[in-house]
């Protein structure tokens, strides 16, 4: 009798653990399904097209405005200048993404802040990531101007 219960009870055990286990295998994802994971190249052409997606979000834009001075003042003469020059620095903080052709809004202001005349200009450079570029531009403000200020609009990625 005692045999016969174990028997039993060994004969349950099994049929209890293989149905549990075809159970699980059944509703567990396929080998093909399971997400691999991602490679380091795959990982940074995710990066460098986040980033050349908003090139706006990656440049940024400094710049003095100098008068050009032609002819200094003496006895018999005024100061005589031909416009300002624009000088200034890009820096592109994207980690992977280069851009070239940057095109940023020069805004004139007045005194009371107000606008007066707007434009966009484009620097023609490229622009590494993680780097600072230089550039100068020749530029002919409106009377009246009293400030400035300067944001990049946009650039075109470069693969």
């Amino acid at each position: 009798m005692q045999t016969l219960r174990q028997i039993i009870i060994v004969t349950v055990a099994i049929t209890t653990f293989h149905a549990c286990n075809s159970n699980s295998r059944s509703s567990s994802p396929s080998l093909d399904s399971v997400a691999k994971p991602k490679t380091v190249e795959d990982l940074k052409q995710e990066l460098k097209e986040k980033e050349q997606s908003d090139p706006a979000a990656y440049l940024t834009i400094r710049a003095n405005l100098k008068e050009n001075i032609t002819q200094k003042p003496d006895l018999f003469h005024h100061t005589k200048t031909d416009g300002y020059f624009l000088a200034g620095l890009v820096k592109n903080s994207a980690s992977i993404a280069k851009f070239k052709d940057a095109v940023y809004t020069l805004t004139y202001l007045s005194d009371t802040d107000s606008e007066i005349e707007s434009k966009e200009i484009t620097i023609y450079k490229f622009f590494n990531p993680n780097s600072t570029t230089e550039f100068e531009e020749k530029v002919y403000p409106p009377s009246g101007f009293k400030n400035f200020k300067i944001q990049i609009k946009t650039a075109t990625p470069v693969n």
